[in-house]
């Protein structure tokens, strides 16, 4: 899995570059030459990419696609959050996102309380002495 990923990663940067230079013009290059850091923003970026996506599948992997595809929306969430919290100036804040995140995390809530109660269910029934997998 990991080497699927890197090679696709390699592709489509490689792709993405092409289609920059090709479509952009010299701009581009002219913009990754000039602009101090934007190197290491793309690496960083392309980095980060990688280990999302490496996480993902192996989220996938060992704990199957409903959990993984529930932490990578619980992410997206939080990173909008944070980006109401961190930078309250570039957004306006309107009342239907306090609805969003009321109605986002009672269905946390409700998917959680299942596995609540599942996970409490087989504590009790191993302090009867009912083992079952």
């Amino acid at each position: 899995v990991r080497e699927n990923i890197l090679y696709t990663n390699a592709i489509g940067t490689v792709f993405a570059f092409l289609f920059v230079v090709i479509f952009e013009g010299s701009g581009s290059i002219t913009y990754l030459r000039t602009v101090k850091g934007a190197f290491v923003l793309l690496f960083a970026r392309s980095v980060t990419f990688y280990f999302g996506a490496y996480f993902f599948s192996t989220l996938t992997r060992h704990f199957g696609a409903t959990s993984a595809t529930a932490v990578t929306t619980v992410r997206k969430a939080l990173t909008v959050i944070s980006s109401f919290i961190l930078f309250p100036k570039d957004k306006p804040f309107a009342g239907f996102f306090v609805y969003g995140l009321f109605f986002f995390l009672l269905s946390v809530l409700a998917e959680s309380s299942l596995h609540i109660r599942a996970f409490f269910h087989r504590v009790r029934a191993g302090r009867r002495g009912e083992y079952s997998l």
